[in-house]
């Protein structure tokens, strides 16, 4: 694919308009931007990493040495490491490869996650659909709220083994 048609097709994946490329570059009309994407124009290597930053992208997408329109400097401290492939390709289309808009969206979808984890995780603790009366089970039940599941499976081996005639009817 020509240079011009690959800056054309990015500017359209960016939703931006040639006067806005234009006004991007700091050109005062689109004509320089509707040449260079017609082929009319070449552009010097200065100005093709000029409109890869406009773009955001870089300039070995535009000059179609890879397929791969993510500019991995844009994250210099790794964060996009821990998340995984497809959500990263997923955040950067639907953000137009905006990495702080992608970043701000994970953690967005982080913390959502997280607070639906934590809604889930401190429902009222009943037995069955009667509520727990004994005031001192319901102080475990809260302290177990905040255990690991490895600390609250160890309590509930020693509740086992200190009263096993509790658990007898209990199968799980």
């Amino acid at each position: 694919m020509e240079l011009g048609e690959k800056i054309r097709r990015r500017r359209l994946e960016l939703g931006m308009s040639q006067a806005d490329l234009a006004d991007a570059l700091g050109y005062t009309n689109r004509a320089t931007v509707a040449k260079v994407e017609s082929g009319v124009n070449d552009l010097t290597q200065s100005k093709i990493e000029r409109y890869a930053e406009a773009l955001r992208t870089t300039p070995a997408y535009l000059m179609d040495w890879t397929d791969d329109p993510y500019d991995y400097d844009l994250d210099p401290d790794g964060r996009f490491d821990s998340i995984s492939k497809p959500l990263l390709e997923e955040l950067m289309d639907q953000y137009h490869n905006d990495a702080e808009a992608v970043w701000h969206a994970y953690e967005n979808m982080q913390t959502a996650s997280l607070m639906d984890a934590s809604k889930e995780y401190k429902a009222p603790i009943h037995e069955g659909d009667s509520k727990i009366e004994n005031p001192d089970i319901r102080m475990i039940a809260r302290a177990g709220q905040k255990m690991t599941p490895d600390q609250a499976k160890n309590l509930r081996k020693y509740a086992e083994f200190m009263f096993p005639e509790a658990f007898k009817d209990d199968n799980t």
